[in-house]
């Protein structure tokens, strides 16, 4: 930490800036590839004869990989004047800000800067603030550890090579696709929460991503902080789409290859990154064609609206197996008992009734609001939602949040039934990256 808050004074004074970034960044991703890859490239290495010695053990750093991109975000932004540097108590702060440390939102110091000095804890932000924290602390428990009882055991059987139905391959992937979304949306509310609590506004990090019609918008709707800090601080620097298509759909794959390694050592994460580059650059190429003079009929919008849902809900399902599996060759076997008809003793008993609950969280991410609206800090571009497919316009709504005594009811309901299931937990799964 204070290396960095060295370097950025430096950066911010002129001397030799372009040089010290450089230093900064270098020093920054190697300390992230020693602590979060070492361990695997030594097993690897070991695996195959090249490693002299016993494989390393290095314990990962809590939070590594969420501080290290702030910080590098905090040099960057020195380097470009987009911020002045920070006095020792406002650096402290930013890094070490607990509510967002474990596992993000990946703040800007800009974010955080204009609040130090005129943080003011009121009732305003203390109600919506706990009301925030329970609602993602129920996100996690009561639907996402749900979930979790039918993804286990299914990856787990396929780790073993053994076969697995078509069916109970869809319904673990699909189980896995909302377990991870409630869990990490979840902690995400609980961070923002804590930060209103303490007076402090975090970013926005999810806004219904399952209701996205292309990859596009799924990652302008899904961990949204990430995907800024890949456009602004890598994407952008790399040239974007300035150096024509070729370019920017390499910089694209490239750019999202790298959020998958961000995310953890293996095979997996790098796969299910380079998959999102590509469905990426798929989506962008079909944007360039375009039919001049064409009114399209309203039925064929929708069409084309519900195909586009349907494909990019099925492309996200896809990339979540690598995000899920232990290694390639399990994600393989899964994806090739999800499209192949395969016929055997079922793991997951009483598929109807699961399919039930599937189906009602689908139903939950598609209608309902999400907590940014029910709490009214929905600030994101319009243009994302004007032409959703879904509901967007919850504003009046009878489930916005106030300050009344209904909404106190339903709190104080909604805190008993966490408590009661607070016995056993789980840890969140982001808690590993």
């Amino acid at each position: 930490m204070m290396f960095n808050f060295s370097l950025g004074s430096l950066i911010a004074r002129g001397t030799f800036a372009s040089s010290m970034l450089a230093l900064g960044v270098v020093v920054n991703v190697a300390l992230l590839a020693w602590f979060k890859y070492a361990n695997w490239i030594s097993l690897n290495l070991d695996k195959l004869g090249l490693w002299l010695g016993e494989p390393t053990s290095i314990i990962l750093p809590l939070a590594i990989s969420f501080f290290t991109f702030e910080q590098i975000s905090y040099l960057y932004d020195c380097k470009h004047g987009k911020v002045k540097p920070a006095s020792p108590l406002e650096y402290a702060f930013f890094v070490t800000f607990f509510p967002k440390l474990i596992a993000g939102p990946i703040v800007r110091f800009k974010e955080l800067r204009s609040q130090i000095h005129t943080v003011h804890v009121s009732l305003a932000t203390l109600a919506p603030g706990l009301t925030l924290f329970f609602i993602g602390l129920a996100k996690k428990l009561l639907v996402a550890d749900y979930a979790a009882n039918f993804v286990g055991p299914v990856f787990e059987t396929a780790a073993t090579g053994r076969a697995i139905s078509t069916w109970d391959a869809w319904l673990a992937s699909l189980a896995y696709t909302f377990q991870l979304y409630f869990d990490f949306s979840g902690y995400t509310d609980m961070a923002i929460g804590l930060g209103l609590i303490f007076g402090i506004s975090l970013p926005i990090n999810f806004y219904s991503p399952y209701k996205s019609t292309s990859i596009i918008e799924f990652w302008r709707r899904w961990h949204m902080t990430l995907s800024r800090f890949l456009r602004d601080y890598i994407y952008v620097p790399l040239g974007g789409s300035r150096r024509g298509n070729r370019r920017r759909y390499f910089n694209l794959i490239l750019v999202m290859t790298i959020g998958g390694i961000w995310h953890g050592a293996g095979l997996t994460f790098l796969i299910w990154g380079a998959l999102h580059g590509v469905y990426l650059a798929i989506n962008h190429g079909f944007r360039m064609v375009k039919v001049p003079w064409v009114v399209i009929p309203f039925p064929l919008k929708l069409l084309s609206m519900v195909s586009g849902w349907a494909l990019t809900f099925v492309a996200v399902v896809v990339g979540w197996v690598f995000f899920r599996a232990e290694n390639a060759s399990t994600a393989f076997h899964m994806l090739n008992s999800m499209y192949k008809i395969v016929e055997v003793t079922p793991i997951i008993h009483d598929q109807r009734s699961v399919v039930f609950v599937l189906v009602a969280m689908l139903a939950l991410c598609l209608f309902a609001p999400n907590t940014n609206q029910i709490i009214g800090r929905s600030q994101i571009d319009p243009k994302l939602t004007r032409s959703s497919l879904f509901p967007e316009n919850y504003t009046s709504s009878v489930l916005e949040w106030r300050p009344t005594k209904v909404w106190g009811v339903i709190t104080g309901i909604l805190v008993a039934i966490v408590l009661a299931t607070l016995s056993n937990p789980s840890p969140f799964l982001y808690f590993n990256f």
